[in-house]
């Protein structure tokens, strides 16, 4: 089978930042924010993927892809003393080609973070909608999605999710009206199930939610 190679390669990223959070408006007199002071500390992470396809292909068909972050804030790095946390968050994804269904796919996910230290009013991850990921879709890596959840429905300091979508293709016409820049290529099935919970420190942490639900790509 002629494949290409859509990725694999690891890369690892380490930075300072500070942020100096105060009040702009909107805040009545007399009334404290916790989360208010220097935010500050060092990130790391790292990211491998490996994923196959062939030119047909709807989705990647084979490999997968690893992601860990870690991000810690500290008054030796700049941080107020009421904002040191340490935050950890991942996701992996792994595609799994059906047999015997050219260009059939099984697609999971597992993905999912912690916070220590002070809590934050907004919490530290959010969890549900379904944004989609595309170059025009992008968003932050502790975004955590649920479909069947409006978009960003719980905020916590703990989260994990679960997926799994069975893809497979609906057309392919690949044709176009002559020079003309308009075309109709693919379109594809997805049917999915999401799974997941949000939660902060001392609370139930199990009592998952769950989407179930169909996408025309």
């Amino acid at each position: 089978r002629l494949a290409r190679l859509a990725g694999g390669r690891g890369r690892f990223s380490l930075g300072y930042f500070f942020e100096n959070r105060g009040i702009e408006s909107g805040i009545p007199a007399g009334f404290t924010l916790t989360t208010l002071g220097h935010y500050a500390g060092i990130a790391a992470g790292y990211r491998y993927g490996y994923k196959l396809a062939t030119a047909a292909a709807i989705s990647p068909e084979e490999g997968g892809s690893l992601a860990a972050n870690v991000e810690l804030t500290h008054a030796k790095l700049g941080s107020s003393s009421n904002l040191e946390q340490q935050v950890f968050w991942g996701d992996g994804r792994l595609y799994l080609p059906v047999p015997f269904a050219d260009h059939h796919v099984l697609a999971l996910r597992g993905a999912g973070g912690v916070a220590f230290g002070d809590q934050l009013l907004q919490g530290n991850f959010v969890l549900g909608g379904g944004v989609g990921e595309s170059p025009f879709t992008a968003t932050s890596t502790r975004l955590f999605n649920l479909r069947g959840l409006p978009f960003a429905t719980f905020a916590r300091n703990r989260v994990w999710v679960a997926s799994a979508e069975y893809r497979l293709p609906f057309f392919r016409v690949q044709r176009g009206l002559g020079t003309l820049p308009l075309a109709v290529n693919s379109a594809h099935l997805a049917f999915f199930a999401d799974m997941g919970d949000a939660f902060n420190e001392g609370s139930v942490p199990f009592r998952p939610l769950l989407g179930l639900g169909g996408e025309l790509r």
